[in-house]
């Protein structure tokens, strides 16, 4: 616009400044380093997840029901976008894959915790999966309906990064907690065979 208006901006002296310039900058930076924070975030949850459950086959299930949800998001956003409805990738929208990732995996470090606590116990891995994902799941999905409702609030805020963040995170929580519950029961008795 600086250009549009001042077109020899060189010889007028005229330079753009404040909040704007600010905030253009910052959204610029988000967006260009979104996926490698996403990266980042997931190689940092992969290591604690191996800390954590003594296990690289585990550490890498209990990511799958967590990055799914986020790349389906990711690719609704851009399938709106091909169907002509504008979804913006903004700071809202460019946070929801680091953001959503660190709060899902919480549910998968619960179940593969109590999974394994059993199966040290004797139970088989059916067996296991029953009782684990009658105590697990019943509070997974409480505590991410509560994350739902409180990030759902974002949608009412008059600051468009705010309602695309909220509704975005809103989505892939429920999608990871559906992973959670459906998916990695079903990877955890894939690697987990019988001896």
């Amino acid at each position: 616009i600086c250009q549009e208006e001042f077109s020899s901006s060189s010889e007028s002296g005229a330079v753009v400044t404040g909040y704007f310039v600010l905030l253009a900058h910052l959204i610029h930076a988000l967006v260009a380093q979104q996926w490698f924070m996403f990266g980042a975030a997931l190689v940092a949850i992969l290591l604690g997840m191996r800390l954590a459950l003594g296990s690289w086959t585990f550490a890498i299930i209990s990511l799958l029901p967590n990055v799914l949800p986020v790349v389906a998001v990711s690719g609704a956003m851009g399938f709106l976008n091909l169907l002509g409805w504008e979804a913006k990738l903004n700071m809202g929208a460019v946070m929801i894959a680091a953001v959503s990732l660190g709060l899902g995996i919480d549910a998968s470090i619960h179940y593969l915790s109590a999974y394994r606590r059993l199966r040290r116990q004797g139970l088989g891995p059916e067996e296991t999966a029953s009782v684990v994902h009658r105590q697990v799941g019943t509070a997974a999905l409480a505590a991410t309906v509560a994350l739902v409702v409180g990030f759902g609030v974002l949608a009412t805020s008059q600051f468009v990064p705010l309602i695309y963040f909220g509704v975005l995170a809103a989505g892939a929580l429920l999608a990871g907690v559906l992973g959670n519950l459906l998916l990695l029961p079903a990877l955890v008795l894939l690697v987990d065979r019988p001896s």
